[in-house]
C-alpha cells in the first residue's frame, strides 16, 4: 500500500510540475508575441526559445520560433 501510495504521490508532483511549465511558457509566449508584434525580433527569438525549454514537444511554439526567425530574416535583409 505504501509503494502504491508513494507511486500517486510521484505521478501527482511530476503532473503539477508539467502545469507549470506549461503556465511558464504560456506566459513567455505571450510575451514573445508582444515583442514580435513590435518587431523585436531577436527578444521574440529569445522568448520563444526559452519557452521551448520549458516544452520542448510543443510544437506551437516551435512553429512560432520558426515564424520570428523568419520575420527576423526578412527584416534583416
Amino acid at each position: 500500500a505504501n509503494a502504491e501510495a508513494r507511486k500517486l504521490r510521484e505521478t501527482v508532483q511530476r503532473e503539477e510540475r508539467r502545469r507549470g511549465f506549461a503556465n511558464q511558457a504560456q506566459t513567455i509566449v505571450n510575451k514573445a508575441d508582444v515583442e514580435l508584434a513590435r518587431k523585436n525580433y531577436s527578444q521574440a527569438i529569445e522568448l520563444f526559445s526559452n519557452a521551448l525549454k520549458l516544452e520542448p514537444n510543443n510544437t506551437e511554439v516551435l512553429s512560432r520560433l520558426e515564424q520570428a526567425r523568419k520575420a527576423h530574416e526578412n527584416a534583416v535583409r
